[in-house]
C-alpha cells in the first residue's frame, strides 16, 4: 500500500459528502491507496454518506466514540497500511492532482518524512468585506500558503496544517501520536492546534517538514463562519489556545493580565470606532483582536482559579 489518506468526521454528513465528491475526481496513476473515514460520533447520517461513496472509493469507515478529533486519528493509525499517512479534514475539496503530487514530491525528498501542501478558501460566495487576501484569514479559515517553490520550512514558517499534512509511516511506527488534550473534541471550547502539538515536537527531533505547493485541496468555508457569532468563536479559542502557564502575566487584575484588560477595552472601542466610519477591515482586524484577548483571559483566569481551588480542578476533570 503506498498511501493512506485519514480524516475525522463529527456530526456533518453533508460537508463530508462534498469532501468525498471529490475524492471520486482524484487522479492516481496506478498509485495504490486506501481512504480511512473516522466517525467521531457514532451518526446514522455520516454512515449514510459513507455507504454511498463505498462503491467508488477504497473507504475503510472506523468509528470512535471517544470525544475528540485526536481520539479519532490516532485510533485510525494502527489501522493504516500505506507508506505515506496523508492526513486531511473532512470540510476540504481536493485538487485533481491533489494525491499524484503528494506522492511525487515524497520521493523527490526521499531524506525527509514530514510534508505539506497549500490550502486555500473555497467561499460560500464573494470573499468576505475585509477581502479574501487578509492575512488573518489563514488562521481564522485555517488557509495556508508559502509560495510556490517547493522548499524546507524555515524557522519563520508556521508548520502544516491538518487539512493538508503528510507523515511517513514509519514516523508512527516509533510511537509518535496525536496529544489527544488537543483539538477539536465536539465541544464549544478547546485548545486548537492538534496537529501543530505533534508537528512541534517530530520539528525538535530533526524532523523538517517539505512544503509540497502542488499539493492543494480548498477548505469549505460555511456562511455561518463569517458572522459575527462565527467570528468570535474562532477568534476565542485561537486566543484561548495562545495562553501557556509559563506566559509572564505581570500586574494582574481579577486573575488576568492587567495588559489583556487594556488590550481588551481598547480593541472594543476602535472596533466600535471603525464600525462606525464603515471601515470594514479595521473592524474586522479589531473584532479579531478584541474576540482573541477573550479568548486569552478566560484561559488565564480559568488557569488561576484552578491552581487557587483545587477542588475546582477536580470537578472539572470529574473526579468528584
Amino acid at each position: 500500500m503506498d498511501i493512506s489518506v485519514i480524516l475525522a468526521t463529527y456530526k456533518r454528513p453533508e460537508i463530508l459528502s462534498r469532501t468525498l465528491e471529490s475524492f471520486c475526481s482524484l487522479k492516481t496513476e496506478n498509485i495504490q491507496w486506501e481512504l480511512i473515514i473516522v466517525d467521531n460520533a457514532g451518526d446514522q447520517a455520516t454512515n449514510n454518506v459513507v455507504q454511498k461513496y463505498e462503491k467508488h472509493l477504497p473507504i475503510k469507515f472506523l468509528v470512535e466514540t471517544t470525544p475528540g478529533k485526536n481520539n479519532a486519528l490516532n485510533s485510525a493509525i494502527p489501522e493504516a497500511k500505506g507508506e505515506l499517512f496523508i492526513f486531511t479534514d473532512d470540510d476540504i475539496i481536493t485538487d485533481t492532482n491533489w494525491l499524484v503530487a503528494m506522492w511525487k514530491g515524497m520521493k523527490r525528498w526521499p531524506d525527509y518524512s514530514v510534508f505539506g501542501g497549500k490550502i486555500t478558501a473555497a467561499w460560500p460566495g464573494d470573499p468576505p468585506v475585509w477581502g479574501g487576501n487578509h492575512s488573518l484569514n489563514q488562521s481564522l479559515f485555517a488557509l495556508y500558503h508559502l509560495g510556490e517553490k517547493e522548499k524546507l520550512y524555515s524557522p519563520d514558517d508556521f508548520l502544516p496544517y491538518g487539512g493538508d499534512m503528510a507523515i511517513k509511516k514509519k514516523i508512527f511506527d516509533t510511537g509518535y501520536r496525536f496529544n489527544s488534550n488537543i483539538g477539536p473534541n465536539g465541544s464549544t471550547i478547546y485548545r486548537m492546534g492538534s496537529e501543530t502539538d505533534l508537528l512541534k515536537r517530530l520539528k525538535n527531533d530533526g524532523l523538517i517538514p517539505v512544503y509540497l505547493p502542488n499539493c492543494i485541496v480548498q477548505h469549505q468555508i460555511r456562511p455561518e463562519q463569517l458572522t459575527k457569532h462565527g467570528l468570535f468563536n474562532r477568534n476565542f479559542r485561537i486566543g484561548f489556545g495562545d495562553f501557556s502557564p509559563d506566559d509572564n502575566m505581570g500586574r494582574s487584575l481579577f486573575s488576568a493580565s492587567l495588559y489583556l484588560w487594556k488590550q481588551l477595552v481598547s480593541s472594543f472601542i476602535r472596533y466600535w470606532l471603525s464600525k462606525a466610519n464603515s471601515n470594514h477591515i479595521r473592524a474586522f482586524e479589531y473584532y479579531s483582536k478584541f474576540s482573541r484577548t477573550r479568548g486569552k483571559i478566560f484561559a488565564q483566569r480559568a488557569f488561576q482559579i484552578k491552581n487557587q481551588y483545587p477542588f475546582i480542578q477536580k470537578l472539572l476533570q470529574g473526579s468528584i
